[in-house]
């Protein structure tokens, strides 16, 4: 794993989201994997928390960032207008690393309208001062906010109402 992050073995599949009533695509998640060499394609389940007990979960999610940066911009000019949606670790959801992750989306030329940040819905729940701020910047950027999982923790409704969310994604079985 310390090799892929030296030198990106990764792919960022992109996976579609549709409506329900219309099958209309809206969105798409950017889904990292890793490409071991010689070994085949793995999904996150058996790298991530690996990566996420490491510092190399800092720096893979940078490169999602940028990935997700450059995919969009390409869909953009090519006319297509079409939401990428990506996965933020919960171990980095803290100001400094959320504020350089906005930085890099609007450094990018991108909108709101562009990028979906996804986060649990246990991230997303937690009452601390490092989250409140999170959650503040969030707001204030503009930034569409996914809580994913969700129904897997234990929010309480009244919780729900104070999160910038947009969008609900139910755990899946």
């Amino acid at each position: 794993l310390h090799t892929a992050v030296g030198r990106p073995r990764f792919v960022l599949p992109y996976q579609p989201v549709a409506r329900l009533d219309s099958g209309r695509p809206v969105c798409v998640e950017a889904l990292i994997r890793w490409q071991p060499p010689g070994g085949e394609l793995m999904p996150p389940g058996q790298f991530i928390p690996l990566a996420g007990r490491t510092v190399l979960i800092a720096p893979m999610t940078e490169w999602v960032v940028a990935g997700v940066c450059r995919q969009r911009i390409a869909w953009r000019d090519a006319g297509i207008k079409l939401e990428v949606a990506f996965n933020f670790p919960a171990v980095l959801w803290d100001p400094a690393t959320v504020r350089n992750m906005l930085r890099v989306i609007r450094d990018q030329g991108l909108s709101r309208d562009d990028i979906l940040l996804e986060i649990t819905e246990s991230t997303a729940a937690t009452e601390s001062n490092d989250n409140e701020a999170v959650l503040s910047m969030i707001r204030q950027s503009g930034l569409r906010l996914a809580s994913d999982d969700f129904g897997t923790g234990y929010v309480s409704l009244s919780r729900l109402s104070q999160l910038p969310a947009t969008t609900l994604q139910p755990a899946r079985s």
